[in-house]
């Protein structure tokens, strides 16, 4: 055991490390933080911006940033869920969804089928989402069928929409 200097209490200490440069973790994490502008990021933060915004201005982490509010008794807001429908989602394709996506966009607008449209069977069967329109991407065009009057209806149809590929 060997006796050392912490670099930002200065205080000595004894370790069995090899070189070590912090007496614990606090000191740790206040010496890695120190460069940061503790006034201007409060003041940042009171006045709107958010923490990844402020992470952007003055560098450190978000929990960095964090804890300097924390440190300082700043009330931190709750984080506002964001809308992510639709084209607000980075991952949306629109019309270049293909068959999986189309059928999970019709899901989530209607849930799952619990009975037939056609035949009106409210059995333990199985229902599935039919386009009966010749546009697969508009989600109105959409009726829950049971199996059995789906593939009737996909058999003896004349006009079959171009659908995408799985």
């Amino acid at each position: 055991m060997k006796k050392y200097t912490c670099k930002t209490c200065e205080n000595t200490f004894f370790s069995y490390n090899v070189n070590p440069s912090f007496c614990n973790l606090n000191c740790k994490g206040i010496y890695q933080i120190k460069d940061l502008p503790e006034k201007e990021i409060i003041k940042s933060y009171i006045n709107g911006k958010t923490l990844i915004e402020i992470k952007k201005i003055y560098g450190g982490s978000q929990k960095s940033i964090t804890n300097v509010l924390k440190r300082n008794n700043v009330d931190l807001r709750k984080a506002v869920k964001r809308d992510q429908k639709g084209d607000k989602n980075s991952f949306w394709k629109g019309n270049d969804a293909k068959y999986a996506g189309v059928h999970r966009r019709v899901k989530s607008a209607f849930g799952n089928p619990k009975k037939c449209e056609w035949c009106l069977t409210e059995e333990n069967r199985r229902y599935e989402w039919a386009c009966i329109g010749n546009d697969y991407w508009d989600i109105k065009s959409y009726v829950r069928l049971c199996v059995p009057c789906h593939r009737n209806y996909d058999k003896n149809r004349e006009i079959k929409p171009k659908m995408p590929l799985k």
